[in-house]
């Protein structure tokens, strides 16, 4: 007959008990590692399905995240070159230089263009400016992406013109395109550019809501290829 004195009893507890954590450990590596592959699969499959073979490639270990810049700014002809369409504008001229090719997204209420050379997705949302949140949120959840993962490029009449100013987070700032954003990100924290479009004798004279949708003058005119040169420049190092 096998006789345990105190010592082995404890020493069998112990045992029992290490045996029983290094089991719920591997079974918990285990899940976790059947997550993470379909996730990697999923992930794989969206950006292979939206043209960016490239990119399903990297997903051997964590997720990898595009970055999404969003021009804001009013569809349709009659709102081009108007201080609300900054963002539009700044996209404009970085996907010519860029050689870029816009393609229309109706599930994103939006047209795209890709730039793979920097893995970036330029986004023009064709919600109008004050809901731009929704094509945000649709093109998010998506990609399964995060706020963080996006810059917001908006015009803000309260800078000088052609002053550039980003923030990693902050208030819609009386913005309604940022506000419709933080609506639907559901935080504030997120990246944005904002281009200055002030011009204080003229906004003065017919007050914000018509200034917002006035064009450029002819002195902004000839200083907007610089200041979108900048806002190009900084995209693509973002």
């Amino acid at each position: 007959m096998i006789r345990f004195d105190f010592i082995d009893l404890d020493l069998c507890k112990i045992y029992v008990l290490i045996r029983g954590i290094l089991f719920a450990e591997f079974q918990f590596v285990f899940f976790d590692w059947i997550v993470s592959s379909r996730l990697r699969h999923v992930h794989n499959q969206t950006y292979k399905e939206e043209g960016w073979p490239h990119l399903a490639g990297l997903f051997h270990g964590k997720i990898y995240s595009m970055k999404v810049i969003v021009g804001f700014g009013n569809p349709g002809h009659k709102y081009n070159f108007t201080r609300h369409n900054f963002g539009f504008l700044a996209l404009d001229f970085y996907a010519k230089i860029h050689k870029l090719n816009w393609q229309e997204k109706s599930k994103f209420n939006a047209i795209i263009a890709k730039d793979e050379e920097h893995d970036l997705l330029l986004v023009k949302a064709q919600t109008f400016y004050n809901d731009v949140g929704v094509s945000l949120r649709a093109i998010m959840d998506f990609y399964k992406l995060t706020p963080q993962d996006f810059l917001l490029i908006c015009d803000d009449f309260n800078l000088p013109f052609g002053q550039v100013r980003f923030r990693e987070r902050g208030s819609a700032g009386g913005n309604n395109g940022l506000k419709s954003a933080i609506a639907h990100f559901g935080t504030e924290d997120f990246p944005r550019l904002r281009l200055g479009t002030g011009n204080d004798e003229l906004r003065h004279r017919i007050g914000d809501v018509d200034f917002v949708l006035t064009r450029f003058t002819e002195q902004e005119h000839e200083n907007l290829p610089s200041v979108l040169m900048n806002v190009a420049d900084f995209v693509a190092k973002y």
